[in-house]
C-alpha cells in the first residue's frame, strides 16, 4: 500500500518538533515570532501512525499551497464537533459556556477550518473567540469579550493542559480568532501551567512506582539475531499504559538501528509489580494490537522485514497475547 492510498491531512506539532526541517510544514502564524507557535505539518494518516510528507531538500515547498488545500478539504469530512460545557475541566471552571472539541485525533487541527470556528462562535453568540490547542485531540474556545480575569484563567487552563501532556503537546498559547481566522494571540500565561503540572507529576510518582527496563537477548544460541525484551511494571495501570505508549515509538526506532535485531520485540509485564486483573488482561490485548499495528505501518512504509511484538505477563513467560 502506497502513501497515496491513505488520506492526506494536516497535523499540528509543537514548536520544538524535531523533524520540522525534514518535513513539509509551515508555522501556524507565519508572521509572528514566538517560541510557542506550533507547526502545521502535512502527511498521510495510517491506522496506527502518521507519515509526514518529507521535504529535506525544500523542493516540496513550492507545492505547499496545493497540498494544504487537499489536506484541508479532507479534514472538513471529519466527524469532530463542538460541545458546549459549563462544568469544571481539571482545575478550570468556565466563567461562562466553554466550547470543547475533543474525542477525535484531529480535533486540534480544526483550528485550520474557518467555517468550523465560525460555527463555534455562533453557538455561544461570540463575535470573537480565544482558542486553545494545547495537545493532540483537544481544542477549546471561550468568548474573547469576557472580562480579563476570565480570559487569564482560560490562558492558565490551556497552559496546564499543555504541560500535563496527556497527549502530544501542541501549544500553551490561546489564539485570538475573528470571523473564523486567527488574527492574534494572548501571551503572558503560557508558563503558568508548568509548575502545576510538575507538582502533579511529583504527586503521581509518589503514589506509584514505575519500572521499565530494556535489554537485548538471543533466543537461539545458534543465531546472531537478537530479541528486544522490555520489562515494565506498575501497580498504577494508567501510569503503566502512558509509559508504554510513550516509550514504544522510540524503542521501535532503536530496534531498526540495531543491526543484530531479529524482528521480535517481547514486552514482559512484571508480575511482582503489577497485580493481575481483568483490566490488565484487556490492556495487554490492546497493547499487543496497538504495537503490532505501529510496527506493521512502519514495515509497510519502509519495506522492511516483518516485526512481531508480543506482550506477556510474568518474568517467567506468562501468557503470550
Amino acid at each position: 500500500m502506497t502513501a497515496s492510498d491513505h488520506l492526506l491531512l494536516p497535523l499540528l506539532k509543537e514548536a520544538a518538533w524535531d523533524y520540522r526541517h525534514q518535513s513539509l510544514c509551515r508555522p501556524l502564524m507565519p508572521d509572528v515570532d514566538h517560541p510557542h507557535i506550533p507547526w502545521v505539518g502535512f502527511g498521510y494518516d495510517h491506522p496506527h501512525s502518521f507519515a509526514f510528507v518529507p521535504d529535506e531538500s525544500g523542493t516540496m515547498r513550492r507545492n505547499l499551497a496545493v497540498i494544504e488545500r487537499r489536506a484541508i478539504e479532507n479534514l472538513k469530512r471529519s466527524p469532530a464537533k463542538w460541545e458546549v460545557s459549563t462544568t469544571r475541566r481539571g482545575r478550570f471552571r468556565p466563567p461562562q459556556r466553554l466550547l470543547i472539541c475533543a474525542e477525535h485525533f484531529f480535533a486540534a487541527e480544526h483550528i485550520l477550518l474557518p467555517e468550523f470556528l465560525r460555527a463555534g462562535a455562533s453557538l455561544i453568540r461570540a463575535s470573537r473567540l480565544l482558542v486553545g490547542v494545547p495537545r493532540r485531540g483537544l481544542m477549546v474556545a471561550l468568548d474573547a469579550r469576557l472580562p480579563e480575569t476570565a480570559l487569564a484563567q482560560f490562558g492558565m487552563y490551556v497552559s496546564v493542559e499543555y504541560y500535563e501532556a496527556q497527549t502530544a503537546r501542541i501549544s500553551p498559547l490561546p489564539f485570538l480568532v475573528d470571523d473564523g481566522r486567527i488574527v492574534g494571540l494572548m501571551h503572558g500565561h503560557e508558563e503558568a501551567g508548568r509548575t502545576l503540572a510538575e507538582q502533579q507529576r511529583a504527586q503521581d510518582e509518589a503514589r506509584s512506582d514505575l519500572v521499565m527496563q530494556g535489554l537485548w537477548a538471543r533466543s537461539d544460541p545458534a543465531s546472531d539475531a537478537e530479541t528486544l525484551i522490555l520489562i515494565a511494571g506498575s501497580a498504577d495501570l494508567d501510569r503503566l499504559d502512558d509509559a508504554l505508549r510513550g516509550a514504544f515509538p522510540q524503542l521501535l526506532s532503536n530496534c531498526l538501528h540495531h543491526d543484530p535485531f531479529g524482528g521480535e520485540i517481547r514486552v514482559i509485564i512484571h508480575d511482582q509489580l503489577t497485580p493481575d486483573s481483568d483490566d490488565l488482561r484487556a490492556r495487554m490485548i490492546t497493547w499487543s494490537d496497538k504495537f503490532n499495528g505501529i510496527a506493521a505501518d512502519l514495515v509497510a512504509i519502509g519495506e522492511r522485514d516483518p516485526i512481531r511484538v508480543s506482550v506477556v505477563y510474568g518474568i517467567a513467560g506468562g501468557r503470550d497475547l
